[in-house]
Order: structure tokens, then sequence, then C-alpha cells
């Protein structure tokens, strides 16, 4: 995902999980040098100033532990983040994947999630308020949960943001198109309000402490 900062420099949000290990490159034995490219983020915001090639595709960007989202080598493995799209609403960035460290797990149980972080761009957002800039401190997930009386499609495919006409005389609404399929291969469209989105992130966070999450470093 392309925005632009307030600064009026272009970034790029990049979500992926990605290790060097089993590849021809770095042999999968274990040994600790093997896992160094492991120590990859998950989500970082990423230079694409071209007045500054050095850093280019780099989240080395002051200050740049402000710009990443990493899960800890030794929980990796329940964090296996595959994901699907990422895209702009209002002041944020919604970011849409799957979690198939659970894909073993029963499959009533959902393994789709949506992410928000707060972006540093152009429309500058006043300093007070309970959303930060530090990507860490601004991040909060849900669970996207598609289907109903335990027969639940649990793995996105595909999401896609819309104004929708609520009505006669009503002005347009927001709304979350998500594509959802299970292991028999079938597949189901699911509609989702942002303003119900906003409302279970402004209830999470009112239930959650302050404590960062032990997953993340």
């Amino acid at each position: 995902l392309i925005f632009r900062s307030h600064g009026g420099n272009t970034r790029l949000l990049v979500g992926a999980t990605y290790t060097g290990a089993g590849t021809q490159f770095f042999p999968k034995n274990h040994s600790k040098e093997d896992l160094r490219f492991e120590n990859t983020p998950e989500i970082a915001i990423r230079s694409l100033n071209i007045k500054d090639l050095s850093r280019l595709f780099t989240y080395d960007i002051n200050p740049s532990e402000d710009n990443v989202f990493k899960i800890k080598q030794e929980v990796k493995p329940k964090n296996k983040l595959n994901f699907v799209h990422a895209f702009i609403q209002k002041t944020y960035s919604y970011i849409a994947f799957n979690n198939d460290a659970k894909m073993g797990h029963k499959e009533s149980q959902p393994n789709s999630m949506l992410s928000r972080i707060c972006l540093d761009t152009e429309s500058r957002r006043k300093s007070s308020g309970p959303d930060s800039r530090k990507l860490t401190e601004s991040y909060i997930q849900m669970p996207l949960q598609c289907g109903s009386n335990g027969d639940i499609y649990n793995r996105l495919l595909s999401v896609y943001p819309a104004e929708i006409q609520a009505g006669p005389g009503r002005g347009p609404e927001s709304y979350l198109f998500g594509v959802f399929s299970k292991a028999d291969r079938e597949s189901a469209l699911c509609a989702f309000r942002f303003r119900d989105i906003e409302e279970e992130i402004r209830q999470a966070r009112r239930n959650c402490s302050n404590s960062p999450s032990s997953d993340v470093q």
C-alpha cells in the first residue's frame, strides 16, 4: 500500500511473512544463523523516497522502531500470517489476513483477521487522543467471521471497501465486502459495516490493558 506522509515523503506499507529457512540458501538445519532472516518484520512502513536511495525499501526512517510490527522468533509458529489486502479508510490503514497456524484447528473457528493501524499521512492528526503514530502502539486486530449457526467460512480470499447507498433519502454508508471459503471449497460473500468495525475496535481498546502483547517486539 503506497501513501504519502505528512512530510511529503512517499512510503510503502508492506505485510509479509518471509523466512529463508528451507531454501537452497538457508538450509533447514535449525541453526541460529539460518534463522537470521526470520527477523524480517511481518508489517513494516518502508521508504519510497527516490531522493534517498540508500534507504529505499528499508524501514530505516526516523525513528525506525516506530515503523515495524515484528512477532518474536519463538512464537512465529503460532502466527503464520498470510496477508490478503491492505487499504486506506479515513486516516487508517486496514490489513486483512489469515493466520495459517490455526488451519489445523476446528473448521468452526475463524482464522481470518482484520487489523488497523494509524498512518502518518498528509492529513496530520492532533497529537492528543488514544491513537499513536507508533505502529506497535496503534495496531489492533479483530476476527472477521463469515457464516452463521456454526457454518463458518474460515478463510478470507479477498476484501473490498465500498460506499453503498443505504436507502431513499439516506446518505451512503461504508461497507467492507469479503469473500470467504472453507475446506469443502464452498465460498460465501459477507458484508461488514465500517461503523460496526469501528465500534468493535473501540470496545476492544476499552477492554485491553496498556501492556504490549508478549508476542510482539
